[in-house]
């Protein structure tokens, strides 16, 4: 299940009404579709608001003893972009942030997934009016919002980090389904471009000199 882009924003407004950085964990995870441990781990260092990108490095998981950050699901490192009024909105909040800090604690702690859950999530899902999704499933409307606004399986799976685009299409080749209506709009108006006649040269008019007899 995913979110559509109306309800991201009334999710996030309604977590952001609990905790003021809240909506934009939300946010996030739902544009960008980074990982939660991903985004726990995330530091200032590794946002370039000019560029829009996020660079992914690591990945924080909970343990028996605690936190633990290392390499990510797919030992690989990735850039992921962003939009841009969501680049504005993390900027402003990375002027509050340590130059060496987490960009997302809880009270200065570390983000834990079952106390956001219970205390964030949920009850931001309730004010907003929507049955309960997990908070994984942000990053499933990551991809459909991507897909949607007409990107190609390869940056899908760029973005997301999946270990190779067969494996986004299995996931959500679905979703390109519904572009096959605007495909065949566009390449109508090809191919009408390219049946037209073409345009009459223009010629000057001729001009026919009088001549007068004496």
């Amino acid at each position: 299940r995913f979110l559509t882009a109306e309800q991201v924003a009334a999710v996030a407004a309604a977590a952001d009404r609990i905790d003021p950085t809240a909506g934009l964990v939300v946010e996030v995870l739902a544009w960008c579709g980074i990982r939660w441990g991903e985004m726990v781990a995330l530091r200032r260092d590794r946002i370039d608001i000019l560029r829009r990108r996020i660079d992914i490095r690591e990945a924080t998981v909970e343990t028996s003893p605690g936190l633990a950050t290392g390499p990510t699901k797919t030992y690989e490192r990735r850039q992921v972009t962003m939009p841009e009024a969501l680049a504005a909105r993390l900027a402003r909040h990375l002027a509050d942030v340590d130059p060496d800090g987490h960009v997302f604690t809880r009270r200065g702690r570390p983000l834990r997934s079952a106390a956001w859950r219970s205390g964030i999530w949920r009850p931001a899902l309730r004010e907003a009016g929507i049955d309960y999704l997990r908070i994984h499933d942000l990053r499933h409307t990551a991809a459909s919002l991507a897909i949607a606004s007409g990107a190609s399986i390869k940056a899908v799976q760029r973005q997301l980090g999946h270990a190779s685009a067969s494996m986004t299409l299995d996931r959500y080749g679905h979703l390109y389904e519904d572009d096959l209506d605007a495909l065949g709009v566009a390449l109508n108006e090809r191919y009408r471009a390219a049946a037209a006649p073409p345009p009459r040269p223009h010629r000057a008019p001729e001009v026919i000199e009088l001549r007068t007899t004496p």
